[in-house]
């Protein structure tokens, strides 16, 4: 897999990071919060923050910021792990389209998202360092980590029917998306989200990522995923329960 697509898969099914801004104060230290992130149809990170926030005042006085992704710690040494800091900028975006996304993927956050001081920021990637391990990394332009500006504007069109009828349809395809693709366990796992690379699904409070085996561009295309998906869950999962 190239570093490009290990760093998008990374980015896409990563609920959070580690975010650097410019200190406000005349020192102007780097100052790094951790934050949640929610993806925009393209890949851009989406993030709800509060303006007491400090790393809020300090993008507001300088919108520049890196945001560091790792994979979760499973490896016994953490710098074998692979990891992706994108650097940009943040700036205030509110709009329905963003809500929609950072909520699918943090629901917690209905509780407060309403608040005066809450306020929705998209990140504008410039450039990205991807490490895959000891000696391995490479940049990467924008055009590399970001989905196709079509692709990802066809699917957003086509999201919430996409999802509507895999849920209420194929239910039982989306366990076994979970049960056997992704060994996650338990039933009524549900679809929320839908974009070029894969799909976010979500049990209660546990969230799991499936992602395609090439990106699609149509909704077409994306069904034609789901379909190939399910066949082969299918298959291994009546392979498995002839062992």
């Amino acid at each position: 897999m190239k570093d490009s697509d290990q760093a998008r898969t990374l980015i896409r099914k990563t609920l959070f990071g580690s975010l650097a801004t410019v200190e406000i104060s005349p020192s102007g230290f780097p100052y790094s919060s951790l934050v949640t992130y929610g993806l925009d149809f393209d890949g851009s990170p989406i993030f709800l923050f509060s303006r007491l926030s400090v790393h809020t005042r300090n993008l507001d006085k300088d919108p520049r910021c890196s945001l560091l992704i790792s994979s979760p710690a499973r490896h016994r040494n953490p710098q074998t792990a692979p990891r992706v800091t994108l650097m940009g900028s943040v700036k205030k975006k509110n709009s329905e389209s963003y809500r929609d996304r950072f909520l699918h993927r943090h629901p917690q956050a209905c509780l407060y998202a309403t608040f005066k001081d809450f306020s929705f920021f998209a990140m504008a990637i410039n450039k990205a360092h991807f490490v895959g391990g000891f000696a391995l990394s490479s940049w990467l332009k924008s055009s590399e980590i970001l989905s196709d500006q079509k692709a990802a504007k066809n699917i957003a069109c086509a999201e919430q029917d996409l999802i509507e009828h895999m849920n209420r349809e194929h239910f039982s395809s989306i366990d076994l998306f979970a049960n056997v693709l992704l060994r996650r366990a338990g039933s009524n796992w549900i679809m929320t989200g839908v974009d070029p690379d894969g799909c976010d699904l979500r049990r209660k409070d546990y969230f799991a990522r499936l992602s395609f085996t090439e990106p699609v561009n149509s909704p077409q295309k994306c069904r034609e995923q789901l379909m190939k998906m399910a066949a082969k869950a299918r298959k291994k999962a009546t392979s498995q329960n002839k062992k």
